[in-house]
C-alpha cells in the first residue's frame, strides 16, 4: 500500500487541537506501518518549519520521532514541500530519512504514472509566484537564519498564521482540477494534491485527481493500491 497525507498544520492552532491532532497522527502512522511501501507527506505538515545549523523547533520532536520510527520499521516516507514548511535544509533528510521534494514529483507506482505536489503556485497567480520565488531564495533564507532562533521561529510562525487566514478566505472550492486535467492531457493517470485542505475525488474516463484534504478538521488521506487508488477518512485508529 502507498499512503499519502497532507496540510496538518502543526504548530498554529490550540493546544487541545495540537494535542488531538498529534495523538491522531501517531496513531495514524502505527496503523499503516504493516502494509505500507510508502507514505508520501504533500506539504504543510507544520504550519511553520526552519531549520537553523544548530536548531529545530522542540514542539515537533514527537512528530518527527514517530516518522523516524517508520521509517526504520522499512517505510519509504517521502515529503514534498509545501508554502509553509519549505525552509528545509537537510535535518528531516538526513537525520531522520526522509527523502525531501522542492517542489513536485512524477512517480510510476502499480503502472501508472503519478503527478505528486502540494498545490500552491499551480494556478495562475502572479503575486503569489513572486512571493513564492522571495521566500525561497537561498541568499534571502541565509539572512533569516541570522536572527536568533526565537525571534526567527516566533515571527515566522505569526506570518503563517496570518498566511493561513488568508488562504482559507480564497479557497472556497477546489481550484486545482484545470491544472488536474492538462497534466490528463500530458498522459498521467493520478494526479494527487494537497492545498486546498478540500478532500476532493474526481474520476474522469478513467484518470483521477485527488485532494486529499487536510489534517486538522477531516484528516483524510489517500491510499494507492495495485487495483486502485482512493480518499479516506482516518477514524478511531482504522485504516479502511
Amino acid at each position: 500500500m502507498v499512503y499519502f497525507i497532507a496540510d496538518a498544520h502543526f504548530g498554529v492552532e490550540s493546544a487541545q487541537k495540537e494535542r488531538r491532532k498529534r495523538e491522531t497522527l501517531a496513531s495514524f502512522l502505527h496503523t499503516i506501518r504493516n502494509d505500507a511501501e510508502s507514505l508520501y507527506v504533500l506539504g504543510d505538515l507544520f504550519d511553520f518549519w526552519f531549520e537553523y545549523k544548530t536548531v529545530i523547533p522542540r514542539d515537533f520532536y514527537n512528530i518527527i520521532s514517530g516518522f523516524h520510527d517508520l521509517i526504520r520499521d522499512g517505510v519509504n516516507v517521502s515529503y514534498i514541500c509545501g508554502n509553509h514548511d519549505f525552509w528545509q535544509r537537510g535535518f528531516l533528510e538526513e537525520e531522520v530519512g526522509m527523502k525531501i521534494y522542492r517542489y513536485s514529483l512524477e512517480q510510476k507506482i502499480y503502472g501508472k504514472k503519478i503527478f505528486l505536489a502540494h498545490g500552491d503556485g499551480l494556478t495562475p497567480d502572479t503575486g503569489y509566484i513572486l512571493l513564492k520565488s522571495i521566500l525561497r531564495n537561498r541568499f534571502n533564507i541565509s539572512l533569516y537564519s541570522m536572527l536568533h532562533p526565537d525571534v526567527g521561529i516566533g515571527l515566522a510562525r505569526l506570518a503563517s498564521k496570518l498566511s493561513r487566514r488568508n488562504s482559507n478566505k480564497k479557497h472556497k472550492r477546489d481550484t486545482l482540477l484545470n491544472f488536474a486535467d492538462s497534466k490528463f492531457e500530458e498522459g498521467f493517470d493520478y494526479v494527487i494534491l494537497a492545498h486546498t485542505h478540500k478532500p476532493t475525488f474526481h474520476k474522469k474516463s478513467g484518470k483521477v485527481y485527488m485532494n486529499i484534504g487536510d489534517w486538522m478538521e477531516n484528516f483524510s488521506y489517500g491510499k494507492l493500491w495495485k487495483d486502485g487508488v482512493s480518499l479516506k477518512f482516518f477514524h478511531s485508529g482504522r485504516v479502511k
